[in-house]
């Protein structure tokens, strides 16, 4: 299995036959073949073997704990490769900026907070994360966030969450409390150009579908 990788590449592998090679990694002296088979039977896809919870990994005959824990933690590798080959010393566009952060958020089973600080000239001074929360919530930590602001003098940010559960749409809460923080922002000058919600289908743009900004301007009048 090994030459026909090096011969042909991945494209030329089944799905069963993907996670055949991946589990050779870590399943010593037990056919991987058969393996193989029983997780794909068992979860239907390659990628829902990799996004199934850990206690259910655990339940298929054959599955040990340094399979299930090696399978359970693939997105987060995934994540960091991701992560870590982005540039970060760069100058992005505006339409980089969505798929630039998305990179954190591969693979994530439960909601997080991340934040693109950028100069005003969009160069990237930070992108990381700020909090991690359950499977339904993640609060947004203002103080550390701008205390980040100020350590890299940041004069525009952006923030994005997730929703595992495929919800697109932003809560009350998530579009108050994003309401709040630009004004927060505003008055030390810095702008907070869009909040972000992601699943692993859709990007839903808060600032588009509420113009928070633009409410601030017309309450200003």
């Amino acid at each position: 299995m090994r030459e026909k990788y090096y011969q042909y590449g991945i494209d030329q592998f089944a799905e069963h036959e993907v996670l055949e090679m991946m589990l050779y990694t870590c399943v010593a002296r037990q056919n991987t073949n058969e393996l193989a088979h029983r997780l794909i039977e068992q979860f239907g896809t390659l990628g829902k073997v990799i996004d199934a919870p850990l206690e259910e990994l655990r339940k298929v005959e054959g599955v040990g704990e340094t399979t299930a824990f090696f399978l359970h933690a693939l997105p987060d590798f995934f994540m960091r490769y991701a992560y870590s080959s982005q540039p970060k010393d760069c100058t992005l566009r505006k339409e980089d900026i969505v798929p630039y952060m998305r990179s954190l958020f591969i693979g994530r089973k439960t909601e997080c907070l991340t934040m693109l600080l950028l100069n005003s000239q969009l160069h990237v001074l930070y992108h990381g994360v700020i909090n991690i929360g359950n499977i339904q919530h993640v609060s947004l930590p203002k103080d550390e966030i701008i205390r980040k602001i100020f350590a890299y003098h940041a004069n525009i940010v952006y923030i994005a969450h997730n929703h595992p559960s495929g919800e697109p749409f932003p809560s009350d809460e998530d579009i108050t409390t994003t309401e709040h923080l630009y004004m927060l922002l505003k008055s030390f000058n810095v702008l907070l150009d869009d909040h972000f919600v992601f699943t692993r289908d859709s990007t839903i743009s808060i600032q588009k579908l509420v113009n928070f900004k633009e409410s601030d301007q017309e309450s200003s009048k």
